[in-house]
């Protein structure tokens, strides 16, 4: 399927942010599409369908926070109203949006999020005991679940370690960052903390892990880290918050509840025994294969744009 990008140039000099709609406006013209997809604009979604009557237009959603400001998810909700289909990361997102966005009649389409498997399975002969989290430093993550679980567990065992990559440019008190850098101080060489790393280097971190831990406690539209850890053959731990399911089915260990004392006895359940770690992430890693291969995803999205163009506006 033929395609091409157009910015609407909302992110550059505030002068030229307000006329966006005009450049837009006569570029599609221009090109005169049949389809056009927009990312994550409601507002451009709806402005596009009220002014091209002929023109399909797709809304494509990532994510299933509302707006706080009840005039702001009304306008919101109206504009995707306007657009002809909706596609989604999950099925969670579209749960979300049939339920709370008055789209119960619309039709919202499942596209998941594609990653790059490699042809052949990793060597996992470089795996250690080695637990990892890739969370922001902030509460609505779960980073102090993670910390605090490694203060239970790499006290007890001491053959294991664990790496806890997390940005500390999250919205979170000092008081909450003080509390977790703290632990790790407490942890010593037993756990590595980085702020910042190239997304590289955090799949070469994965691929030494066995396990990993994704406590994030707001319902992740999809869950992206948790997609990067199966696809490095890790063993999965989560929370189970909105679309993260989904990643791994029911190849995981989900936490009873959101504390880390059940937190330490999901872990622990996979530490102790190495059998049962290595299945549960070789069955996670060829079922993600089969929904998230990039190629596939493509070849998905190829489809849905042609069945889209048949859709009257």
């Amino acid at each position: 399927v033929g395609g091409r990008f157009v910015s609407t140039g909302k992110g550059r000099k505030r002068q030229f942010r307000k006329y966006w709609f005009h450049a837009l406006r006569e570029e599609l013209q221009r090109i005169q599409p049949d389809v056009v997809v927009v990312q994550q604009s409601p507002t451009v979604a709806g402005f596009l369908s009220r002014t091209f009557g002929n023109l399909t237009v797709v809304l494509q959603r990532h994510d299933a926070q509302p707006l706080s400001s009840p005039f702001k998810r009304w306008l919101q909700n109206w504009n995707m109203r306007q657009s002809d289909l909706i596609l989604v990361n999950s099925e969670f997102v579209k749960k979300h949006h049939k339920q709370n966005r008055g789209l119960k009649d619309h039709r919202i389409e499942v596209l998941y999020n594609g990653v790059l498997f490699p042809s052949e399975k990793a060597d996992n002969s470089i795996k250690q005991n080695m637990m990892i989290a890739v969370a922001a430093m902030v509460p609505k993550k779960g980073a102090h679940l993670f910390i605090e679980a490694m203060n239970v567990l790499l006290n007890k065992h001491d053959d294991w370690k664990a790496v806890f990559v997390s940005e500390t440019s999250g919205k979170a008190t000092e008081h909450y960052r003080q509390a977790i850098f703290s632990q790790i101080n407490e942890l010593g060489n037993k756990i590595e903390w980085f702020d910042y790393l190239k997304h590289e280097d955090v799949l070469n971190l994965h691929d030494q892990a066995k396990i990993a831990v994704v406590p994030s406690q707001v319902d992740e539209a999809f869950g992206k880290t948790a997609l990067e850890a199966v696809l490095n053959e890790c063993a999965v731990v989560s929370s189970g918050r909105g679309g993260l399911p989904e990643i791994t089915g029911s190849f995981c260990e989900f936490p009873e509840e959101q504390t880390v004392a059940a937190y330490c006895a999901a872990i622990e359940k996979l530490m102790m025994n190495d059998n049962s770690r290595a299945e549960l992430a070789d069955k996670a890693y060829r079922r993600a294969a089969k929904l998230f291969d990039a190629k596939k995803v493509a070849q998905d999205f190829d489809n849905f744009i042609e069945s889209a163009v048949d859709v009257s506006p």
